[in-house]
Parts: C-alpha cells; structure tokens; sequence
C-alpha cells in the first residue's frame, strides 16, 4: 500500500500530541539508594508537591548505578498529584539498589530529596539531596572540583560519584589532591557509558589512602557531566559533597553580572539544544519539540539545522528522519511543512514537500558511520524548501520544492520540530532511526 511520509508522521504524531502539549521539564535525583552498609540503612526520600490548582501528571525512571542509561529504565508509569497536594516517596529504589532518579512532569511541580541515615530503626539524621538540572551540568572539557573527602580507618570512608548526563559513552581524567597540594598517584583516564553513573565505593581506600583528610578531586570530561562524593561515617549520617564554588561573583552587591544579550530587534526567535539530543535506540528513537514562537505572530522564513550520523539502515522501505509541523488533535487540520526519509535500499534522499504526493528526490548515496549537518530553510515569501547538506563543511547535496503551507505560526497550536518516530509506520514501510544520533539543533523563525 502506498504512503507519503506527511501521513506516516502525522499519524505517528497523533501518539504523542496530548503528551506534547504541555510543556515539561525534568530533573535528576543524584543519589537515590536503598541500601544497608557496614549495620547503617542509607534511603533516599523523595516529595513531589503540586502547588497549582490543577492536578498533575509527573513519570520517575530509575537508572541503577554502574549500567548504561540509554537502555530502557524502569519507570514508574504515571503519577498523579492532585491541586494543592504532595506525593511522598518513602523509598525510590528497591532494596539493595542504588543510582539516580529521573523525573519528568510539568515545571510547576516542585521536588524535594534528603538521604536518611538509620541504626536500625534509629535515625541518625537527614542530608539534603540536590537535583540536576541542564543549568546544574558542567560542559564538555569544563573542570569540575570536590573538596572534603576524608578516609580514617573503617570509622570514615568516602564514595566518589561520576556522572555521564549524555546520550553517548564520555571519556573523563580524574585526579586526587592533598591538602597541601600534590597529587595523589597519576591521573586516571575513565571510561562512561551513556548516561551512567559510576560509582567508585571508598575512593581513597582504592587508591592506598588508608588515612587522609581534605582530599580534593579534579575531573574533567568530553561530554556534559557531574560529580558528587558520600562521606559515609559509622556513628553519624551521610555527609554528601557537592561540587565547590569559586570566587568567580559577588553574592552581597558588588559589580552585577552584564546583563543577557537583548533579544532580537527583528522579532525573531531562536531555539537551539546543544549536543547529542536523540541517540534512537529501540523503544526510544523519537524526540519531539515545541517551538517558543508567539502566538499569532506570522513568520516569513524557519531555518532548522542539526547534525546527523547515520547508523544502519532499517529493514522497510523508508527512514522516518525528521519533520517540520504544526500539529492539531483533528488529522484534517495538521499541517507538515516538510518530512524527510530516507529510501534504505538506494539510501537516497526524499523531501516531503507537505502535500499529497509532492516530493523532492535526491541523488547523493547517505553513507553509514559519516557525519552529515543538514539545513533546511521553508521560506514563505518565495515559496520554496531547500535542503542543504554538507559533510567536514564540503557540500553533500542540495534538494528543493515548492513549499505549500503558507500560514506559518502557532495559531493556537504550536510550531514543532520532530526527530526519529515513535515505532514502526505505513504497513511496516516506514522504520525509526535506530542507531541513528542527533546533535546540535539549531532553529531560527524570522517573521
């Protein structure tokens, strides 16, 4: 049977559009534990608040310590938070499991951690757990510092925690310093898996420091990342070390920061994610984003540019690879600016032009393995869609056709950029992008 991509996405759209609708947010719980070590109970306790007038909906995936996060974790399905209520969790892990909590809802909600020591049934006391947000991550090749890990004895140990916030496996350099300055044996060259977290239990103990003090460590990685240490005592709570601060501001007055760029004066608007934002695995090879455009204000030209490796292609006829839309909940009403898949068996390009049978082919040959950067520019007043591709900044391929969806705005519904698709479309045809990995989108709407 035959089928355009426009009805294979917008049919796949159709899945995801209630969830979609509302903007989410999510943040990580960085040490969600069950644990019982050397006779003390280690839990972590999680509130979720709900101060609105409306109830909420908010999902938790667990990632356990040690294994690669880009494989399906655990998730606790929805949970719902009525208006003016909390959900406590009194444990977020199942016994003897340790790791992170992610946690995805509406940015309203409001979520709060502490780590609870016990002697039994006897509590010792409670350590404020943070979350991790994108504004909390360090950036590839930034170096992160902790300050304050100790080892006396069996009386005093501390647990060291890296942490991989990409969708791809990070290389890092680690190093141990003593208080007054020299190195700890050599730097040490580790290896992450796609957001993991790896835990390195009595740090110093493995690296012969049977009795130290105010040992600083320095990390630096290739991709986003994070780093936490445990101070584990064996009459006394947890102590958690976070990353420091410098003395880079002036927190009671002082010269203010310079203020952030003014916004365009031409009215346009910007969207960009940074790095790697689809690694299309199975189950998990679709992203989707919402557009900050105004509602009401008509745009005369979107630009939309990322980056593309190729991985293997599928077994249907065709690649779902991404698409520029304004979706609606009646299908009469969703509009596809453009689609593009890939043909799997000439590996060719196809450009939906967004109507019925209307197409732009290709003749390049997409090759397995290599890094393309595509640009597509939808350009209302000349009517037209242009793809450009290019590989090492040398020209791959131009494909252009006539545009014909002219009202470019959120009219109510908003402008959405796709990636991948949720599952398998059109009778088996059409195949998600596994394998596939996105990075570096970029989308400017110029009125």
């Amino acid at each position: 049977m035959r089928q355009s991509l426009r009805t294979a996405l917008l049919v796949t759209a159709v899945a995801v559009l209630a969830a979609a609708s509302s903007r989410a947010g999510e943040i990580v719980i960085p040490i969600a534990v069950n644990q019982t070590i050397q006779g003390l109970t280690y839990t972590t306790r999680v509130w979720v608040a709900n101060p609105s007038n409306a109830a909420q909906t908010f999902t938790g995936a667990f990632y356990a310590a040690g294994a690669d996060g880009t494989t399906a974790p655990g998730s606790t399905g929805p949970q719902h938070v009525s208006a003016g209520a909390m959900l406590v969790y009194s444990s977020v892990a199942e016994p003897g499991a340790t790791g992170m909590l992610a946690v995805r809802g509406p940015a309203g909600l409001e979520v709060t951690a502490a780590l609870e020591t016990r002697s039994g049934t006897r509590l010792l006391g409670t350590t404020t757990v943070p979350s991790i947000t994108a504004d909390d991550a360090f950036g590839p090749q930034a170096v992160g510092h902790l300050a304050g890990l100790e080892r006396v004895g069996v009386a005093s140990v501390s647990d060291f925690y890296l942490y991989n916030l990409d969708g791809a496996a990070a290389q890092c350099s680690v190093k141990l310093f003593q208080a007054a300055g020299s190195q700890i044996g050599g730097t040490v060259q580790l290896a992450l898996q796609p957001r993991q977290r790896r835990d390195f239990v009595d740090a110093l103990g493995l690296v012969g420091q049977v009795q130290a003090t105010d040992v600083r460590i320095e990390v630096s990685c290739n991709h986003r990342f994070w780093l936490a240490a445990l101070v584990r005592r064996v009459d006394a709570p947890a102590t958690l070390i976070l990353p420091t601060a410098d003395l880079a501001k002036e927190a009671l007055g002082g010269t203010p920061p310079p203020p952030p760029p003014p916004p365009p004066t031409d009215g346009s608007v910007t969207f960009t994610v940074p790095g790697l934002f689809l690694n299309a695995k199975a189950n998990a090879a679709y992203r989707s984003y919402e557009l900050p455009a105004t509602a009401g204000v008509e745009f005369k030209k979107a630009v939309v540019e990322f980056d593309l490796r190729i991985g293997k292609f599928g077994s249907g006829n065709f690649t779902g690879v991404h698409a520029f839309r304004r979706p609606h909940p009646s299908k009469s009403e969703q509009v596809l600016y453009y689609g593009l898949q890939i043909n799997n068996f000439k590996a060719r390009t196809i450009l939906d032009l967004g109507e019925h049978d209307q197409l732009a082919k290709g003749n390049q040959k997409w090759e397995k393995a290599h890094l393309y950067h595509l640009r597509f520019t939808y350009d209302v007043a000349h009517r037209t869609i242009v793809l450009d591709v290019s590989e090492n900044g040398t020209r791959f391929e131009s494909v252009s056709g006539d545009a014909h969806n002219f009202d470019l705005s959120d009219n109510g519904h908003p402008l959405v950029v796709d990636f991948g698709m949720l599952g398998v479309g059109g009778d088996g045809g059409y195949v998600p992008p596994i394998g596939w990995q996105y990075s570096d989108l970029k989308v400017v709407l110029t009125p």
